[in-house]
């Protein structure tokens, strides 16, 4: 298995103006072909069901191939050959997923990551779970971010950690320390600094309004526990979707 054939199918329908707005919208320093979603997961697909016979190995492999590439496009195939493979992840893979992870330069692929790599991995290997604890006081600001939202997965399945949510919003909400800390200023520049706190208020925000679907009143709990420390973004995000009946529990 090769990545040429990404290039080769991704370039027969490239779009150079559409390139130019998806560079400008995900500020990412690497090249794009300008094709939109649902063309790249067709190619994907048809590639992924020619190659059945393939071992988990060869995608990981391609995969990290994908990842070293120049074109955004192929970081992305990278992340989308392993989540295809996410139910055979394992802890020993963790190693190459966090990788992934520090070397993101963009959302997209993080939370892509978080989700549907981490998640899958902590769902079947529940003491690998500590490694949200590491991620959680790690001076790059993605990776605190990853602290958070693999738990989304979590609650998806009916199996998310409340004490270890708890535990891994406190820090974050000390913001003077976190963003006084040295980030990697030359990889993040184009991410200006209220846009890296914009980034982790969102996801505290966005893990509290997605545990309000499935347990309200352990949402309020939490709430009100962080309440005058949350910010504004946080807070409105995860009351956004609390029954009324809750929110009138709210300090």
């Amino acid at each position: 298995m090769d990545k040429s054939f990404f290039h080769q199918e991704l370039k027969k329908i490239a779009d150079p103006q559409r390139a130019k707005g998806a560079k400008r919208y995900l500020k990412s320093p690497y090249k794009f072909y300008g094709v939109p979603t649902p063309d790249r997961r067709k190619i994907f697909n048809a590639f992924f069901k020619a190659n059945k016979s393939a071992t988990k190995a060869d995608w990981i492999k391609l995969s990290k191939s994908c990842w070293q590439d120049d074109y955004h496009n192929l970081k992305t195939t990278a992340v989308e050959i392993l989540k295809k493979i996410n139910k055979d992840l394992a802890p020993k893979d963790l190693p190459y997923v966090e990788k992934l992870l520090s070397e993101s330069i963009n959302w997209d692929h993080v939370d892509e990551i978080c989700v549907h790599l981490v998640g899958p991995i902590l769902l079947n290997y529940p003491e690998t779970k500590k490694i949200l604890k590491k991620w959680n006081t790690h001076p790059l600001f993605w990776l605190r971010r990853a602290s958070l939202l693999p738990q989304l997965y979590l609650m998806r399945k009916g199996r998310e950690d409340l004490p270890l949510l708890v535990e891994n919003i406190k820090p974050l909400l000390d913001e003077d320390k976190w963003f006084k800390s040295k980030e990697d200023k030359a990889r993040l520049s184009l991410i200006p600094l209220p846009l890296q706190k914009f980034f982790i208020r969102k996801a505290i925000g966005w893990v509290l309004r997605e545990l309000s679907r499935f347990k309200p009143q352990e949402t309020v709990r939490i709430i009100n526990l962080y309440k005058s420390r949350l910010s504004g973004l946080s807070y409105r995000e995860a009351t956004r979707n609390l029954p009324d009946k809750y929110k009138k529990m709210l300090k």
